[in-house]
């Protein structure tokens, strides 16, 4: 025997399942902007930007891992290198001649 869900309950689950993201979000970021002032009081910004970038991106990895994403690095050159490598060998031997 199957257990049917109503339209109605289904919505609702629905909502309280994508709620629950976006108020951790609303924290995480609210929470952000303090954190920052504070950091910026004591170090440069460029400084203080590049001590934090390694906690997000282990932020952003144990995301991808709590949801079942495989995270994988291709082998070779990147095809967005291939499209930046052209207007910034361009400019680079323009300024050298």
């Amino acid at each position: 025997m199957t257990h049917r869900v109503d339209g109605g309950q289904a919505a609702a689950q629905g909502l309280s399942r994508s709620l629950l993201p976006i108020a951790i979000l609303a924290l995480i970021w609210g929470c952000n902007w303090p954190v920052l002032k504070l950091g910026v009081a004591e170090l440069p910004p460029l400084t203080f930007r590049g001590l934090t970038l390694p906690f997000a991106a282990l932020g952003m990895l144990a995301v991808a891992y709590l949801s079942g994403d495989v995270i994988t690095i291709p082998r070779g050159v990147p095809h967005w290198f291939k499209q930046v490598d052209a207007p910034f060998t361009y400019y680079v031997v323009k300024d050298a001649e």
